[in-house]
């Protein structure tokens, strides 16, 4: 969170041999990613995160006005011993070396990844399946690029230990294609994803993770009704966004939330009374299809209330 002005990021980071630890995030540095960061062979975090949007970029004869895309952004060879990657904000125009597409297959060497996140670049293409290679992987952060294809369950199958996943595809291009038997290796206790072809049904294999607490699934084309194993995971649930869907259905007015900071239902067909949940301190309902009246005590039915969103409901 510096205003250094270089013009790339100093190679005498890569004499730093004793090197473990390196956040350049929100810093103004422009060129590639150096290659000569892949000397630290002690280097396990690297953060990246809101570089100079120049990064990626290969400057002509040392002048800032005179860029050129570069392809080759960096080696993925250069992170093999890296346990957390972190890439956010910084457009990458090319690609990294070793594939064709956005993300190589080799992706799959850097097997001592614990952490990958490459949220709010400009990449593209089809995630490849080296992504399931990652053993070791705890967070897998894809946000907000421009994916296209289709997501299986082979990309899925090897990441025993994920806890987070997170994807979304700006295009609204990536579709989601498990099997209704899978039952997924890992145990997962948050999940993200958006703009993305995930419904019309509830997926089957999200049933399996019990220890969810933060699900947010928008935009995702979801067109049936709210499934009880959901409504079993409402005593832990800190955050649920259901959003932009097609869910239809009666709410039930009986859960008990113990500690939800957000449910956000809203821009969906859900019809019935409005519920009273307590202990939720922001409840979104806007755009859907609910009837009667607000509960004159609802002061006391919902102590920890905040926000209360009930636009543009039907006027009956």
């Amino acid at each position: 969170m510096n205003d250094f002005q270089g013009i790339a990021i100093p190679n005498f980071l890569g004499s730093l041999e004793k090197l473990s630890y390196l956040d350049l995030s929100n810093a103004s540095f422009g060129g590639m990613i150096p290659p000569h960061l892949g000397n630290l062979s002690k280097l396990r975090h690297l953060d990246l995160l809101g570089l100079s949007s120049w990064l990626g970029y290969k400057f002509l004869d040392a002048n800032p006005t005179r860029i050129v895309p570069c392809r080759e952004v960096c080696d993925i060879n250069a992170f093999k011993n890296a346990t957390s990657l972190i890439i956010i904000g910084v457009e990458l125009p090319g690609q990294l070396v070793g594939s064709r597409g956005p993300i190589p297959a080799s992706i799959g060497r850097l097997s001592k990844l614990e952490m990958l996140d490459l949220s709010f670049n400009q990449m593209n293409g089809s995630i490849p399946d080296g992504i399931g290679k990652l053993a070791n992987l705890n967070f897998l952060l894809l946000d907000n690029n421009y994916w296209e294809g289709a997501l299986s369950q082979n990309h899925l199958q090897g990441l025993t230990k994920l806890q987070s996943f997170g994807i979304s595809s700006s295009n609204k291009s990536l579709i989601f294609n498990m099997s209704h038997e899978w039952v997924p290796p890992f145990s997962l206790t948050e999940i993200t994803v958006r703009n993305c072809r995930l419904g019309p049904r509830f997926p089957a294999w999200l049933s399996n993770q019990k220890q969810l607490s933060y699900i947010r699934l928008t935009n995702v084309a979801i067109s049936e009704t709210i499934p009880y194993w959901l409504w079993e995971l409402s005593p832990q649930i800190f955050w649920l966004d259901l959003s932009g869907n097609w869910i239809h259905g009666v709410l039930p007015n009986s859960l008990v939330f113990s500690r939800a900071y957000l449910v956000d239902l809203s821009f969906n067909c859900l019809e019935g009374s409005l519920p009273v949940w307590p202990n939720v301190s922001h409840l979104l309902l806007a755009n859907n299809l609910f009837s009667g009246s607000i509960p004159m005590n609802i002061n006391q039915m919902m102590l920890s209330l905040e926000v209360l969103d009930l636009s543009e409901l039907p006027k009956w």
